[in-house]
């Protein structure tokens, strides 16, 4: 089969404007050179390299471009892989910058087809850079995004017929009674269950600018797609606290497992939408096939593919939403369509198998009452003629007319003594004339410690007797209902039998009513006695041949012997003719059975191949998909130790980045405190000088006082020795006056004048001696002290200098003549 296909095909593309805050502290000869590299998963780009001398700011004008399909770009952004952008100068990493698509992207239904979507350019800091202090700003990058898409035609490849566009799905809703056929192989019967359980914080996650243009009544739903059929909930006021009813989606597949597999894994990611009146709040993305482990081989061992999960949106971690999701492979189709057949064969309603049950916990009755809200489906109608010969073509008498009867049964009530919540499905099984005939009906939700339940539906079952035999036939048979257990693989739980003959003995059926209508009474689940059920059955007469039967005129009568002779020659005529036709249909029959069993051998041979194919492919897929999780395993150990690295390389960067900042402060107060200090080493530069010119000036003071000292010296030595000697002198007179006294009248010598002026003239002369000397050595005992004590406030002379020791001496010899002269 030839197909020529047109993809979309997305181009992501990234422009470098410009850099700027670069560091000025790496010593490098030459000029500075810059490069990038960017990568997208494992495809790297790389720029040219700029080279600046001493700017820091840098400008690039080079765009890098990547291209994929739509699928592989919504699984990169729905695992969050980002573009790592590097920063190197030469081959010193500078800092790297990582952008997420999910921020930078919307989705694809908010853009337009022609220019996909361009960010505005922005400036991110780089991550592991270092800022230098001297700069305002931090290392930073200047980028823009850009995602475009373009049309892609594919060249000429030949697909099987079991490949399945996305859009090749059949809705069978009035052949087969509500499901959807995928696949030109649709034998085999899947459940699709969709339910959303929990929801938490989504008014983080929704457009509030969208949100602020709503109404004052708000009203929100979730909504989601599937197989083009567009699914609601019921309504919920909170987005903060959101309280809703659990609704489940159950919808019916026929498929084989092969284009199921392959229908999901081709197809767009499932979106769950939170939506107001007007507008799509939030988004969310995901993979069913990943989301549910879907293989072949999971299909084919497992029955129920079942998973549930807590998914967080792509704008706020905090706002989550829970889905389960549940594939149950049910059987084989036409097994099926035998036991829980929806088909209509009397051409009635048939309902939509894409429906929401309610499990509202406050709603202990199900008001679903009406057959046309959710009939369970009619039964085939098995009449006698069909087990007879189709050679015997003897026309029945009028005694042997036989009559069309439908027996419907209407369950009003289910009371249940305990029942925890739970899954049922009600199961009715009659068996008139022929064969068993079982009809299910859908599942129903139980929510727990409910103690009514009203079923809604109503199950028919049509054959066609004799009047005269149905009574029999309602004796010999009773109608059995039974209650299963869909979560444990369609155990009973309950079972009652309702005896038809004990209804409808007292009734005639050949009567004139078309319609006979009886309450059944209470008939206990006597299976595990989990409660009891009550219902009405009627038997409707659907044709008016058996109300006149056996009233015959005479001339009818004779008209229909006659019409009996007439019959059973045509009818032996007939028999030849069928018995030549039949013989030919056998033979043709034979042959295509045994051309269908060729080409059935075939296709089991292709199957037989295909399937070790399958074996082949998953086992080198298991190998694949062993490899893959030992890498991300390693992955992940690599990128913990490297985050911690990272963040020890940061911790590490702040400290030496406050240290430095600390030091840079203590030097500027260290240079406050030179400046001081210099202030006041210029100021006593100055007095020191001041006090040099002094000192010179004291130096020549005492080298003059050192000269007048020597000179007084001198004379101090001649005065000394002027004083010996006038000492000697005056002994000697007084030793001379004592021996050279003369006797002499004492009243005329003594007392004469000139005597007396002599001796007081001998005693002034003495005194003023005594007084001149001994004044004189004070002034100079007080001189040279002053004279000391100038030079010893110069510095330069010490205490056991020779000059001060020799001022000290004379000092010492000038007290000591002064108390001699006392």
């Amino acid at each position: 089969m030839i197909n020529v296909t047109m993809e979309e095909e997305y181009v992501i593309i990234l422009s470098i404007i410009g850099l700027r805050g670069l560091p000025t502290c790496i010593s490098q000869s030459g000029p500075r050179k810059y490069k990038l590299i960017a990568n997208l998963k494992e495809r790297k780009h790389e720029t040219k390299e700029v080279s600046s001398s001493s700017s820091t700011c840098l400008e690039f004008a080079e765009d890098l471009a990547w291209t994929t399909d739509r699928n592989t770009y919504h699984t990169l952004r729905s695992r969050k892989v980002p573009i790592r952008i590097t920063v190197f100068e030469r081959d010193v990493k500078v800092g790297a910058l990582v952008l997420d698509l999910r921020e930078t992207f919307p989705l694809p239904d908010q853009t337009t087809p022609e220019d996909f979507f361009e960010s505005k350019s922005k400036w991110s800091r780089l991550l592991g850079s270092k800022k230098d202090p001297t700069l305002n700003d931090s290392p930073s990058l200047q980028w823009l995004l850009t995602l475009r898409t373009k049309p892609k035609e594919d060249s000429m490849s030949e697909k099987s017929i079991l490949s399945i566009p996305s859009s090749n799905v059949k809705i069978a809703l009035n052949e087969r009674g509500g499901f959807f056929v995928i696949g030109s192989n649709p034998i085999q019967v899947f459940h699709l269950k969709i339910e959303i359980y929990f929801a938490s914080n989504l008014h983080l996650a929704v457009n509030k600018e969208l949100l602020d243009q709503e109404e004052e009544e708000r009203l929100f739903f979730f909504s989601y797609n599937i197989f083009g059929e567009k699914i609601m909930t019921k309504a919920f006021t909170d987005l903060k606290d959101p309280f809703f009813n659990v609704e489940e989606a159950v919808i019916k597949v026929h498929s084989s497992f092969p284009d199921i597999v392959q229908y999901f894994t081709n197809g767009s990611p499932f979106c769950v939408c939170v939506c107001s009146k007007k507008f799509v709040l939030a988004k969310i993305y995901f993979s069913l096939v990943e989301f549910l482990g879907l293989t072949v081989e999971n299909l084919t061992q497992k029955k129920i593919l079942e998973s549930s999960r807590v998914f967080s949106f792509d704008n706020s971690e905090d706002a989550s939403l829970g889905i389960s999701i549940s594939l149950v492979n049910m059987e084989n189709a036409e097994s099926a369509l035998e036991n829980t057949n929806l088909s209509n064969s009397d051409g009635g309603v048939v309902s939509d198998n894409i429906n929401l049950r309610n499990t509202d916990d406050g709603a202990s009755e199900n008001t679903h009452s009406s057959c046309d809200v959710f009939p369970v489906s009619e039964s085939d109608v098995y009449s006698t003629s069909q087990i007879e010969n189709p050679m015997n073509s003897q026309p029945n008498t009028s005694k042997d007319i036989e009559v069309s009867y439908s027996l419907s049964v209407h369950l009003e009530t289910i009371e249940f003594d305990s029942l925890p919540a739970r899954n049922i499905r009600l199961r009715y099984k009659y068996a008139p004339l022929i064969k068993d005939t079982v009809v299910d009906s859908f599942e129903f939700s139980i929510e727990p410690h409910t103690r009514k339940f009203v079923p809604y539906g109503i199950c028919k079952f049509a054959f066609k007797v004799k009047p005269s035999v149905c009574l029999e036939i309602l004796k010999n048979n009773n109608l059995v209902v039974k209650v299963l257990d869909v979560n444990k693989n369609l155990q009973v739980i309950g079972e009652s039998v309702i005896e038809l003959f004990n209804l409808f003995h007292s009734q005639s059926t050949s009567s004139k009513s078309k319609k006979i209508e009886i309450t059944s009474p209470v008939v206990n689940l006597c299976k595990r006695r989990i409660g009891s059920l009550s219902s009405s059955v009627s038997l409707l007469v659907d044709s008016n041949d058996g109300e006149n039967g056996n009233k015959h005129t005479p001339f009818e009568t004779e008209k229909d012997e006659s019409l009996c002779e007439w019959s059973r020659k045509q009818s032996a005529l007939l028999e030849e003719q069928y018995q030549l036709q039949w013989e030919k249909h056998e033979s043709e029959r034979c042959s295509s059975i045994e051309a269908e069993l060729q080409k059935f051998s075939h296709f089991q041979k292709t199957i037989q191949d295909s399937l070790e194919n399958q074996r082949t492919l998953s086992n080198t897929l298991e190998e694949k998909d062993k490899a893959i999780h030992e890498l991300r395993s390693r992955l992940t150990s690599e990128s913990s130790k490297f985050t911690k690295r990272h963040k020890e390389a940061n911790k590490q960067n702040e400290d030496l980045s406050q240290e430095v900042q600390r030091l840079f402060k203590k030097i500027k107060e260290f240079e406050k405190e030179i400046s001081i200090l210099k202030d006041s080493l210029a100021k006593k530069d100055r007095i020191i000088k001041l006090l040099e010119n002094d000192l010179k000036r004291e130096k020549e003071d005492n080298s003059k006082i050192c000269v007048e000292l020597k000179k007084r010296d001198v004379e101090i030595s001649e005065y000394t020795d002027k004083v010996s000697e006038l000492n000697t002198l005056l002994r000697i007179a007084n030793s001379r006056i004592a021996g050279n006294q003369i006797v002499v009248d004492k009243h005329k010598e003594l007392d004469t004048i000139p005597v007396k002026r002599v001796r007081c003239n001998e005693c002034t002369s003495l005194e003023k001696d005594k007084s001149s000397s001994s004044d004189d050595i004070s002034k100079q005992i007080q001189r040279l002290s002053r004279e000391k004590e100038i030079i010893l406030k110069t510095g330069e002379y010490n205490e056991d200098g020779s000059l001060i020791r020799g001022i000290t001496k004379k000092i010492e010899a000038l007290y000591h003549s002064l108390n001699e002269n006392k």
